[in-house]
C-alpha cells in the first residue's frame, strides 16, 4: 500500500489538505472555505474551524496509510480555554484587533516600545496575542485556571493530547524572548499569568503521537507522529528556500514579504518584524489589506468577474491614489485605527480606475516595507519568489514587477505553505534521498518594464505623500 505525508492547515478562511505520495512523489491538494459560522471578520469558532478541517481530512484520507502528519495554522491567533481545555472564547485571528487599546496602554504606562521590539521582534500592535491579553486583563478578564493558546495549538491538543506550540508559531505571539527562545518572564508577570498556562515550546523535530481519540476523529490509526502546528507564513518561507538572500512575497487575503536571516535581526523604527521560521530566523513585513481589498471593491462596486476586469485593466491609466487600510494598518506604521482612503479623484475616473488604484495601493504598501528591508540588506536580496492570489491576474503580477523594478520568480507551487509542511515531513522521516526535497521550482520569471517603473515611482511618491499626511 502507498504511504503518504499528510499536511493539514486551518488558515484564516479555509481548511487545506496536502497528500504527498512517498513512493511516487505525487501531490494532491484539497481546499474548502470555512462557513461563516466558523470564521467571519477575523473571529473564529475554535471547535467549528477544527471540525470543518477534520471533516475535510476524513473525506480525502479514507483508506490511506499516513506516515506523518504536519499541522499548519496562522500566526497571531489567540484562544482561551478552561481547565479542561474547552474553549471559553472565540479564536481571535490576526485580523481581529482591539482598536485603541495598544496606544492607550503605551501612553498611560510608559511602555518601552523599543525594548519590547528588541526582546520579542514584535511590534506594539493588537494583532499580537500579548496585547490582546493585556486588553482582556485591563477589562477584568480572569485568567486564573485558564489555558492560553492559539488555534494551531488547540488543533494539536485535540489530535495528540499534548499542549504544545512550535517555536516559530510562538515567535508571533509577542510573548517570546526571541533570542533565548523562552517565554519572557516580565511579560508574563505583566499579564499575571504563568508559564504553565501556555503551551510547551517545541521544534518541528519533536513530534507527538496521534492519540486514540485523534485517530478516531481523522479516521486514521493512532500513534502516527504529528508535527506541531507551524505558521503558514513560516512554512511559505521553508518552501521558498532556506538560503540567505532569498525573499518570499505572498499576496493573498493579506500580503507579506519575508527574508531569511542568520540570527535574530532588528531594524529599529522601521516597522519590520523579526520572527523564527521552522528552520531559522526571518525578518519581514505583513499588510492587512490585499486580496480582501480587491474582493471588497469588486463585490461592492463592480458587476463583473475577475476575468472580465482583467481584460479591461490594460485600458486604464491615470488612477486615483488608494491607501489600502480597510482592515487597519500593520507594516510599516502598525496603526490598527488607520482607515482606507481614495485621494486625487477626478471626474473622469470610472469604477475601473478605482479598482486599478486598489491594486496599486496594495503593492505600494508592500513596496514601502520592502524599501526598509532593502536599505539594510542592499545588494543581498538575490531572489524574490511571488505567490498567492495575485498570480491569477497577469496584469497585477506585471504591475508588481514594474513597481518593485525587480525580476520576480513565479513558483509552480500554488499552496506554498502546504509544500513547506511537506518538506518538514520529508526531513523528519529522513526521506530527502527518496523524495526530491526541492524548494519552489520555477515556471516563469516576470521581468520589470523600466518605462513603467518610472511612471510608478512618480505615483509611489504621491502615495507616500497621502500616507504621511493622512491622520485617520
Amino acid at each position: 500500500m502507498n504511504k503518504y505525508i499528510l499536511v493539514i492547515e486551518s488558515s484564516t478562511t479555509s481548511a487545506k489538505v496536502l497528500l504527498l505520495n512517498i513512493d511516487s512523489s505525487e501531490r494532491q491538494v484539497f481546499t474548502e472555505k470555512f462557513s461563516k459560522d466558523s470564521s467571519n471578520n477575523g473571529i473564529q469558532d475554535a471547535d467549528g474551524v477544527f471540525s470543518e478541517t477534520i471533516n475535510l481530512v476524513r473525506r480525502v484520507c479514507e483508506g490511506k496509510e499516513i506516515s506523518i502528519i504536519v499541522l499548519s495554522g496562522t500566526w497571531h491567533s489567540l484562544l482561551i480555554c478552561d481547565n479542561d481545555m474547552r474553549p471559553i472564547t472565540k479564536t481571535y485571528t490576526w485580523a481581529s484587533t482591539f482598536k485603541d487599546q495598544v496606544s492607550k496602554y503605551v501612553d498611560t504606562n510608559h511602555f518601552n516600545e523599543d525594548s519590547y521590539y528588541l526582546k520579542t521582534g514584535c511590534m506594539n500592535s493588537s494583532i499580537y496575542p500579548f496585547f490582546k491579553l493585556l486588553h482582556l486583563k485591563n477589562n477584568g478578564f480572569d485568567f486564573k485556571n485558564k489555558y492560553i493558546c492559539g488555534q494551531g495549538s488547540y488543533t494539536n491538543y485535540r489530535l495528540t493530547n499534548r499542549f504544545h506550540v512550535s517555536d516559530s508559531m510562538a515567535s508571533g505571539t509577542g510573548l517570546l524572548d526571541i533570542k533565548q527562545q523562552i517565554y519572557a518572564n516580565d511579560l508574563l508577570k505583566l499579564l499575571e499569568i504563568n508559564e504553565n498556562q501556555l503551551p510547551k515550546i517545541v521544534n518541528f523535530k519533536e513530534t507527538s503521537p496521534l492519540s486514540k481519540e485523534g485517530g478516531k476523529l481523522l479516521g486514521l490509526k493512532e500513534g502516527i507522529p504529528v508535527i506541531t502546528a507551524c505558521p503558514d507564513g513560516g512554512l511559505n518561507q521553508v518552501a521558498t528556500s532556506s538560503k540567505p538572500g532569498v525573499m518570499s512575497f505572498s499576496v493573498g487575503t493579506s500580503a507579506a514579504i519575508r527574508l531569511n536571516a542568520e540570527e535574530p535581526t532588528f531594524i529599529e523604527k522601521s516597522g519590520i518584524w523579526s520572527y523564527l521560521s521552522p528552520e531559522g530566523n526571518i525578518i519581514g513585513a505583513a499588510t492587512s489589506g490585499a486580496c480582501n481589498c480587491t474582493d471588497w471593491f469588486k463585490d461592492t462596486f463592480l458587476n463583473m468577474s475577475y476575468s472580465e476586469i482583467n481584460k479591461k485593466m490594460i485600458e486604464v491609466q491615470d488612477t486615483p491614489i488608494f491607501l489600502p487600510f480597510l482592515f487597519g494598518e500593520r507594516s510599516p506604521g502598525w496603526n490598527s485605527d488607520k482607515l482606507g482612503l481614495f485621494a486625487k479623484i477626478k471626474p473622469e475616473h470610472t469604477p475601473l480606475h478605482f479598482y486599478k488604484s486598489v491594486e496599486e495601493g496594495i503593492l505600494f504598501n508592500v513596496y514601502q516595507c520592502f524599501t526598509e528591508i532593502e536599505s539594510r540588506y542592499k545588494g543581498t536580496i538575490n531572489e524574490i519568489y511571488l505567490s498567492g492570489g495575485i498570480l491569477n491576474s497577469k496584469n497585477w503580477t506585471q504591475m508588481c514587477a514594474d513597481i518593485f523594478n525587480r525580476e520576480l520568480l513565479i513558483s509552480t507551487e500554488k499552496e506554498s505553505s502546504l509544500w513547506g509542511g511537506a518538506i518538514l515531513g520529508i526531513k523528519k522521516l529522513n526521506l530527502e534521498n527518496k523524495i526530491q526535497c526541492h524548494h519552489n521550482s520555477l515556471s516563469v520569471a516576470v521581468m520589470p518594464d523600466k518605462n513603467k517603473n518610472v511612471y510608478y515611482q512618480k505615483k509611489y511618491q504621491e502615495y507616500l505623500s497621502c500616507y504621511q499626511t493622512c491622520k485617520i
